[in-house]
């Protein structure tokens, strides 16, 4: 599975998401699943969200500076897969030292 959508953004303290077509949220087992996915080829992962029957996959901040993209801009999202349950939170080994709240 692979989509182009455009970066759209929340306003003024909101977050940025990119819509997820229809068939492809479909493909998932629940509306919320932790997915895997490369977005302009760089590996991401989060949590797709649903708002008025449509689907989401939110963009962090870090990724759309290291993208060089912004709202309007478009990109290529390509993979995205279900991640089993707990292992979205694999993080690399300087976050690990942080506490969980």
């Amino acid at each position: 599975m692979a989509f182009t959508a455009e970066v759209l953004s929340a306003g003024q303290g909101g977050g940025h998401a990119v819509a997820v077509p229809k068939e492809v949220a479909a493909a998932f087992s629940s509306k919320r699943p932790q997915v895997l996915a490369h977005v302009n080829g760089v590996e991401y992962r989060s949590r797709l969200m649903v708002y008025g029957g449509q689907s989401y996959l939110g963009l962090r901040k870090d990724l759309l500076r290291q993208l060089q993209v912004g709202a309007g801009d478009e990109v290529q999202i390509n993979s995205p897969r279900i991640v089993r349950s707990g292992s979205l939170w694999n993080r690399p080994s300087s976050l690990r030292r942080l506490p969980r709240i």
